[in-house]
């Protein structure tokens, strides 16, 4: 199968979570990274978002997407991506966020309902979704989604 891992990773963090991931899914399974970038995240995060990098999903049996939580909300960079993103078939998709709070309710959620949001509306099905918190509990939860990722390994 192949598997479009599509991320926004600002601090290296999310970035951490997808390389991860791709290790796990390439024992069976052809994986492509793909960066979305801005031209400028300093501005893109305050709203002005230029695009960089916008990876084809066209090309993909199944998908992952990946992004930070910046001011409660998912980064404004992925947020860009995912309002112009064009998908000719029906796919299932993975989601994830990373963010620096414990506590899901303080950025996590709401960056996984926008992510999901965009991607509905694009014929883009939500099969699992995490919040990986970069604070405490991290380890425990990259273990998780990635226990999460058994249902396509077989």
């Amino acid at each position: 199968m192949k598997i479009g891992l599509i991320i926004h990773s600002n601090t290296g963090h999310t970035l951490e979570v997808a390389n991860d991931l791709k290790m796990k899914l390439a024992h069976n399974h052809e994986v492509t990274l793909l960066h979305v970038n801005s031209k400028n995240e300093e501005q893109s995060q305050k709203g002005f978002v230029e695009l960089k990098d916008s990876p084809d999903i066209n090309g993909f049996d199944y998908l992952v997407f990946g992004a930070p939580i910046h001011g409660f909300a998912l980064s404004k960079t992925m947020a860009t991506y995912l309002k112009q993103l064009q998908n000719k078939s029906h796919k299932n998709a993975f989601i994830f966020v990373t963010h620096f709070f414990p506590s899901p309710g303080l950025g996590g959620r709401q960056g996984l309902r926008q992510m999901i949001k965009y991607l509905t509306s694009k014929d883009i099905q939500i099969v699992n979704a995490s919040i990986i918190p970069w604070t405490f509990g991290k380890r425990k939860a990259i273990k998780h989604l990635l226990s999460a990722f058994d249902i396509i390994e077989n």
